[in-house]
């Protein structure tokens, strides 16, 4: 079937199977690896029926309409849980998104009566240490895994 370019692989510990997308180029192995660790979650959060992908949320930050996109949403027992994988972004980019959680989470108090909480999936324990420091300082809800948790 890879002959016949039905599917292609990857080789990370072990080789990955995927049917071929156009907008997933061999050499984007990052991409590859963002979509598993996502699916990851999924699985460990028990596949919940209203997870999506990518949903936009849009609200006012900073005095001006922003989008804010999770990797994935969901609600577990009634709550709002937001989804971030961190594989390659840099940390800079994470304190700005822990920044729009932060300012996200008073509407969805307002809305819904609860704090929502934004997970964190990362592949390292010392980033998993800073989202963690990051949220904690902000005063964000939230749960940081590193793929050693797993």
């Amino acid at each position: 079937m890879e002959k016949d370019k039905m599917i292609k692989s990857i080789r990370m510990d072990q080789k990955i199977y995927y049917a071929p997308h156009k907008d997933i180029k061999q050499s984007d192995k990052g991409q590859i690896i963002h979509m598993l660790m996502r699916n990851d979650m999924y699985l460990y959060y028990d596949q919940p029926k209203s997870w999506e992908v990518e949903a936009p949320i849009d609200f006012v930050y900073k005095n001006e309409e922003t989008v804010l996109r999770s990797d994935a949403m969901f609600q577990l027992h009634g709550e709002f849980h937001f989804l971030e994988v961190d594989n390659t972004r840099d940390m800079k980019a994470n304190r700005e998104k822990i920044n729009k959680y932060k300012a996200l989470a008073p509407l969805i108090f307002q809305n819904y009566n609860h704090t929502p909480t934004l997970i964190w999936y990362t592949v390292s324990e010392r980033r998993r240490e800073l989202l963690k420091d990051i949220c904690e300082k902000k005063g964000v809800k939230n749960i940081v895994m590193s793929l050693s948790d797993l």
